[in-house]
């Protein structure tokens, strides 16, 4: 599925990206971030 964004949301998630990446170590990719954000507002676990 393709997905446009606003410029302001890819920067919110590049901004989490970050963040995670301080955290983790790692940098998730942006579709991560939307894996998560999708799983958290549906109530299930969509990270492997």
């Amino acid at each position: 599925m393709a997905v446009r964004l606003e410029k302001e949301v890819l920067v919110a998630i590049d901004k989490k990206r970050m963040e995670i990446a301080q955290v983790e170590g790692i940098i998730p990719t942006r579709s991560d971030i939307v894996r998560a954000a999708l799983g958290s507002y549906l109530g299930i676990n969509m990270i492997n």
